[in-house]
């Protein structure tokens, strides 16, 4: 029996209906039933005076023939280091999406993904969460560029992630590392404890950035892409002071052999040593910035002054460290003492016995 209003033409499946005496046709895909169920739909809203043919049409856009737009966008609006990571998540996409068009892409397929890489790659939550991230700002993206109507993404729910990591070095171990760190990589590390800056950050310091009169370093080169102030403490200054500078080089801490005068791209095989010749264990470079954070924390600054420092977004991130303050949280509590004292306070039971007994 022939289906009314569904016709196909080499692999594709096309739908036919009628709108004020108008004679209309759309192509579906290659699937009788998706085809069908577009057909019932399209009555549907008929019906319901839900339907607006003269309504600009989504353009018919395949998921290959956006990777490219995608990646051409990515690679000049997002930094290095984020651009390859959107190409590592492409990748990890493009087998289940291929040949799809964006509008055929649905919240189960993405469900479909996620149970896929769990089980056949046997990767962890966290590991998805990121290729479900890239694929949800690509369909923002799609509909930006009216490539897409819907993001599917938004439908899916993503892995609930573990706190992050929060390793720090107690006062013995910055003193255990400082001891075996060698000159150039000691001023590092130790201007990297007294201002908490993200490694891009402090290798991208220029002397023009630096003001010794006031004290203060100007972060250009952020994450957020917005300059921050951070005032220089004594051990600070003092680490500027005893760097030589460079007449052929603009950077405070330059490459002190590859390439002399240039930006400082990576310190990982100096930097393991030092941490085996001082037996710490489990700790990465950015683990300073962490030992900056909680140590500030922990002496007793508030979380706001934490968060403008280290440049934070958002105070969430800036929480992970309000753990390590109970001192400041039992300072915050004291204080209502003494705003309620002048109000009248009742007799304890000791007091209203003996008053008896007089």
């Amino acid at each position: 029996m022939k289906d009314r209003g569904l016709f196909k033409r080499d692999c594709t499946w096309y739908i036919q209906y009628f709108f004020n005496g108008r004679r209309l046709r759309e192509a579906v895909g290659e699937s009788k039933t998706e085809a069908k169920a577009a057909l019932a739909a399209r009555k549907t809203q008929i019906r319901e005076g839900k339907f607006f043919p003269d309504k600009k049409k989504e353009k018919i856009v395949t998921w290959d023939d956006f990777l490219p737009t995608f990646k051409k966008w990515a690679e000049q609006n997002v930094r290095p280091k984020s651009y390859r990571c959107y190409c590592n998540n492409i990748d990890n996409l493009h087998a289940h999406f291929q040949g799809k068009r964006m509008s055929q892409i649905t919240p189960k397929m993405i469900e479909s993904f996620k149970t896929s890489r769990l089980e056949k790659d046997n990767v962890c939550t966290t590991t998805v969460n990121r290729d479900l991230a890239c694929l949800k700002r690509m369909f923002n993206l799609a509909i930006k560029w009216d490539y897409a109507e819907t993001n599917p993404v938004c439908k899916v729910g993503f892995f609930r992630e573990k706190p992050g990591r929060l390793r720090y070095l107690t006062k013995e171990e910055i003193d255990a590392l400082l001891s075996v760190c060698p000159h150039y990589l000691r001023n590092i590390v130790e201007f990297d404890l007294q201002t908490g800056l993200r490694r891009g950050e402090l290798f991208a310091i220029k002397w023009q950035d630096v003001d010794m009169e006031n004290r203060m370093l100007t972060v250009r080169n952020t994450k957020n892409h917005e300059d921050r102030m951070i005032p220089l403490n004594d051990i600070a200054v003092d680490v500027l002071k005893r760097i030589p500078r460079q007449l052929h080089s603009d950077y405070v801490f330059s490459s002190p052999a590859t390439k002399p005068g240039s930006q400082l791209i990576d310190i990982k095989k100096s930097f393991s040593t030092a941490l085996d010749d001082a037996k710490i264990k489990d700790f990465r470079f950015h683990d300073l910035r962490h030992t900056f954070a909680s140590h500030m924390v922990m002496a007793g600054v508030d979380l706001v002054t934490a968060k403008e420092l280290l440049g934070h977004k958002d105070i969430k991130m800036t929480l992970r460290y309000s753990h390590l303050s109970p001192a400041f949280k039992k300072r915050g509590v004291d204080l209502l003492c003494s705003r309620f004292q002048s109000a009248p306070k009742l007799p304890h039971p000791e007091e209203i016995k003996k008053e008896a007994e007089a």
